[in-house]
């Protein structure tokens, strides 16, 4: 038995910010209900490079298997009492859209409460529920702008850089779980629902809190680096540096010890702290000098002296790394339609109760509305006049 089997979700959400979150419930026994437009969400027909697998985007595949699919035309009012019916039997109702739009369907948590006095609505926006920013877009790229990762990414001259990922989305998604866990929990204490509230710009900002409180306390010059790309806050040698045939990184290290290793005596006068970010540029660039006449083998020497430092690797090196396969993030599946293909795995690593990233395939859009409906205590006849009213969709595609 997985640990959440027994957890109801019915899931609105699209994008990364709220099917990575389901995903990862799914992973562990959730019963996650994602409920779609008919015709399938946006994020099916999202290219990668203008191209897809088979006839569907990969980024859908990436986050949407372990639920089933349910098409339901929201813009009809019997699609949207529809919905109501299936939230009085679930635990949690989900969603990302902007502000608002749920309410005007009328699966706000207010209009749910009254047909489930216990239910759990979780809300993800990109800026929060209500304040200066509510009407605007929230996406990951605009979070990061605003919340100040983009400017502090990079070299001082360069432009702000944004994360070659999406991390706003990533952290929202792991904030969506934690909110969802705990009401579920305080739901089982006390029979009680609320209603939890979740933005993109609140999770990107609360990771940045050890630079904010410093900064906050104790002000400075939050200049970036000028000569390898670190942080605006910490002095060289943390940064990313060339060697003859590639990159590497260095996190925070005690100059003494690089100077031995190296053999580069003339690094010793950076092993004051306060010298060392006084002139982080003359060090960083002395240090540069040095490493750009060695070669990646230098990271076993430095790894046996305990120095802080790693390998840059590409996305399809980091793939096949020994480490990464170890635990399992990469993993072989057999889709019953798009046929062998690799997803990655589940993050978190149970020992009593492992989660089961792969029980049931990702589903096209509406495979599973007859079933779902059947579970809910809809009759055939029932479901013969929502679907032949358009009320709801189904595909029989996988």
């Amino acid at each position: 038995m997985l640990p959440l089997e027994g957890l109801r979700i019915l899931d609105f959400t699209q994008m990364m910010f709220g099917p990575f979150a389901t995903q990862m419930l799914g992973d562990t026994g959730a019963d996650v209900i994602k409920v779609e437009r008919p015709g399938g969400e946006w994020e099916r027909t999202l290219s990668y490079r203008g191209t897809f697998l088979d006839d569907v985007s990969p980024f859908f595949l990436a986050m949407n298997r372990n639920k089933r699919s349910i098409c339901i035309n929201l813009k009809d009012e019997e699609g949207r009492e529809l919905a109501r019916r299936l939230a009085a039997q679930c635990h949690v109702v989900v969603s990302n859209f902007r502000p608002g739009v749920m309410e005007r369907l009328g699966l706000g948590y207010d209009q749910l409460k009254s047909v489930k006095p216990d239910i759990i609505v979780v809300e993800g926006t990109g800026w929060g529920s209500d304040g200066p920013y509510v009407s605007w877009p929230g996406q990951d790229l605009l979070v990061q702008s605003m919340g100040g990762v983009t400017w502090a990414t990079g070299r001082d001259g360069d432009m702000p850089t944004p994360a070659g990922t999406s991390i706003a989305d990533a952290l929202g998604a792991t904030h969506l779980v934690i909110a969802i866990l705990t009401a579920y929990i305080h739901w089982q204490r006390t029979g009680e629902g609320q209603l939890v509230q979740v933005n993109l710009l609140d999770s990107l900002m609360a990771i940045q809190c050890q630079e904010a409180v410093a900064w906050m306390n104790l002000g400075g010059d939050l200049t970036r680096p000028r000569v390898t790309p670190g942080a605006p806050w910490i002095a060289a040698p943390f940064g990313i540096y060339q060697v003859r045939d590639g990159y590497i990184a260095l996190a925070m290290n005690d100059f003494g010890v690089l100077a031995r290793v190296l053999g580069a005596p003339q690094l010793e006068v950076y092993r004051d702290p306060t010298r060392a970010f006084a002139d982080r540029e003359s060090a960083a660039r002395e240090l540069s000098a040095i490493l750009r006449g060695r070669s990646l083998d230098v990271l076993d020497a430095l790894l046996e002296a305990d120095v802080w430092c790693a390998k840059v690797q590409t996305l399809p090196e980091a793939l096949s790394d020994p480490q990464v396969l170890h635990n399992e993030m990469v993993i072989d599946v057999v889709h019953p339609k798009y046929g062998a293909l690799k997803l990655m795995g589940h993050p978190v690593h149970y020992r009593g109760t492992p989660a089961d990233p792969y029980r049931r395939p990702i589903p096209s859009a509406g495979q599973d509305t007859r079933e779902v409906l059947q579970g809910f205590g809809f009759g055939a006849e029932a479901i013969g006049s929502l679907l032949s009213r358009g009320v709801v969709v189904e595909s029989r595609g996988a």
